[in-house]
């Protein structure tokens, strides 16, 4: 079993995708405003508040854009990490009749896909309803959590680009 340089960087990158995908997920700061800061899954004002806490409360009053951001940023995220099972898995396969590569780009595509209309969603309608701006406007700013969702997306769609390319080339 021999494995290529660009399979080793593919499955490093595929690593530090979803590392960012949970990072971004997982904290809270999408947006920041003047009273405290807010992710997918927390709200933080004076102190941090899952929303599934407190038999989801604070879930069931969030804004139905708000839940197809936790929904389409969390399809992405378990996508992802699908990818990087089978792409673990194929750096000790010793088939040579099988190519790994297109179904691990298929994934990551459709997982990029998947964050990044969750972000533009999440983008679109914290600025018309928080009225969030890019930069520290009035009611707030996109928090660093938020950028970190769109370098996983970018990350996303370059591992997905050399798979692809990868798996040209066994053919």
């Amino acid at each position: 079993m021999k494995v290529t340089c660009s399979e080793l960087v593919a499955v490093i990158l595929l690593v530090k995708t979803n590392l960012a995908a949970i990072i971004s997920i997982a904290t809270p700061y999408w947006a920041e405003t003047l009273v405290g800061h807010k992710g997918l899954m927390a709200v933080c004002i004076n102190s941090c508040e899952w929303y599934i806490d407190h038999d989801f409360f604070l879930q069931r009053n969030l804004p139905d854009w708000f839940k197809a951001t936790q929904g389409l940023m969390s399809v992405g995220l378990g996508l992802g990490l699908i990818a990087l099972l089978v792409a673990t898995l194929s750096l000790c396969c010793t088939c040579h009749s099988c190519n790994p590569h297109h179904p691990i780009c298929g994934l990551l595509l459709t997982s990029c896909i998947s964050m990044a209309v969750g972000i533009v969603i999440f983008g679109v309608k914290a600025h018309d309803d928080w009225g969030i701006e890019l930069e520290k406007g009035l009611y707030g700013s996109f928090g660093w959590s938020f950028w970190v969702g769109i370098g996983a997306t970018a990350m996303a769609f370059l591992t997905a680009c050399i798979y692809c390319c990868m798996g040209r080339k066994r053919h």
